[in-house]
């Protein structure tokens, strides 16, 4: 019932001594990978297609986001939704992107 104020003497941290010195922390060691692993090699291919096929998608979006603003500076608005939807087509995570669909649908008054 009766509590008893205690405090800890950081001091004594400084002192701290690892057991081996010549032990390399986690973070720097080298990744455990196999070897010759049929399906480690199969999963790695996979991981690069799929980042190749990111990279060209994430590309042709942007490209397709361009021909969508410089329609939109035209006034051309079914043209500019048309490239903007296109573009989310290829990827969905580039936010810009809806704004400017968005804002293509409220100039064409499609609520």
């Amino acid at each position: 019932m009766f509590y008893k104020k205690t405090s800890t003497n950081y001091a004594k941290w400084d002192c701290f001594e690892s057991d081996s010195e010549d032990e390399i922390p986690e973070d720097e060691k080298e990744p455990i990978v196999p070897e010759n692993d049929p399906a480690f090699k199969a999963m790695e291919a996979d991981f690069n297609d799929r980042a190749k096929k990111r990279r060209r998608n994430r590309k042709e979006a942007n490209r397709l986001k361009d021909l969508g603003n410089a329609a939109l500076k035209k006034g051309l608005y079914k043209s500019a939704n048309h490239h903007y939807t296109e573009a989310l087509d290829e990827a969905r995570d580039i936010l810009p992107i809806y704004t400017n669909r968005a804002l293509a649908r409220i100039r064409l008054e499609m609520w």
